[in-house]
């Protein structure tokens, strides 16, 4: 799915913003008691987790893989104008002339801003 949502980012000429991540396991270097470090038995899962639990940070830096974290869209840091530039992008059937923009426009934008995909 990440895959397909970046290949529609870069289509679009887009940063992709990442959904927020669900953790069902923690991620630890020793012994886990049903997937919990010891001490934190009764840690509700799954849990929102960091983006590092499931990715390396360096290697998508490595290969510049431009992304956003889903805290993006909620941090007021982020320019307003930022935030307003989005694409949406809906999957499925198409508009009438069968593209996945839903009308007869053209999918591309080199705007930069971010690219949001319902799915």
């Amino acid at each position: 799915m990440l895959r397909n949502a970046f290949a529609l980012a870069e289509e679009t000429g887009r940063v992709l913003v990442l959904p927020e991540l669900r953790c069902y396991c923690e991620r630890f270097w020793w012994l886990l008691a049903d997937c919990r470090v010891a001490g934190a038995e009764h840690m509700p899962l799954p849990f929102r987790c960091p983006f590092d639990f499931l990715f390396e940070p360096y290697w998508w830096d490595e290969l510049r893989v431009q992304r956003r974290h889903a805290s993006f869209w909620h941090d007021p840091r982020v320019p307003a104008e930022l935030l307003a530039s989005t694409v949406r992008i809906r999957l499925g059937a198409g508009g009438a002339d069968g593209d996945a923009t839903g009308g007869g426009g053209s999918s591309r934008d080199s705007g930069g801003g971010a690219l949001a995909v319902d799915a």
